[in-house]
């Protein structure tokens, strides 16, 4: 195993500045020129159609091979 990551956003763990500001931080180190509202404003659609996905197709039914689908979308 070379990574761990945790997504435990604002229940266990709180991040020191937005997420899209991060993100687009970064982003920006290898060449985008994204602004942190348009990281913002694509992360708000990315999970809107994976929540509508989730509610529509699936029924909120969930599972190991969907969340990992889910999260490579």
């Amino acid at each position: 195993m070379r990574i761990i990551l945790f997504d435990a956003v604002g229940t266990l763990i709180y991040p020191a500045e937005p997420v899209a500001r991060t993100y687009g931080r970064i982003a920006r180190t290898f060449g985008s020129e994204y602004s942190d509202e348009l990281v913002a404003s694509r992360f708000r659609d990315a999970f809107s159609r994976q929540e509508g996905i989730d509610q529509c197709e699936l029924g909120w039914k969930t599972s190991e091979q969907r969340e990992r689908q889910r999260w490579r979308d």
